[in-house]
């Protein structure tokens, strides 16, 4: 299995892209929760999928209030053009 690697000017701009993402700050899962409007195992579904940035600092897990509000907004989107 051979594994591509990425060059330095891609894992730069990997790098700021996940510092912009942490900008607005971290919040805990039950704030996402209640942010998001919807269940604990959606959310760490969106987490191991990468639609929604998190991290573990210690044992508690946090996510990226940018990346979720991103995440919510587009759904938002979606939802009306079907509407």
């Amino acid at each position: 299995m051979k594994r591509r690697s990425q060059s330095a000017a891609s894992m730069a701009n990997a790098r700021l892209s996940d510092r912009a993402l942490v900008a607005d700050g971290m919040i805990s899962t039950a704030e996402a929760l209640r942010f998001g409007g919807f269940g604990k195992t959606k959310l760490f579904e969106l987490l191991k999928s990468g639609d929604v940035v998190g991290s573990t600092v210690g044992r508690k897990r946090v996510v990226s209030r940018r990346s979720l509000a991103n995440y919510v907004a587009a759904r938002l989107e979606r939802t009306d053009r079907t509407a």
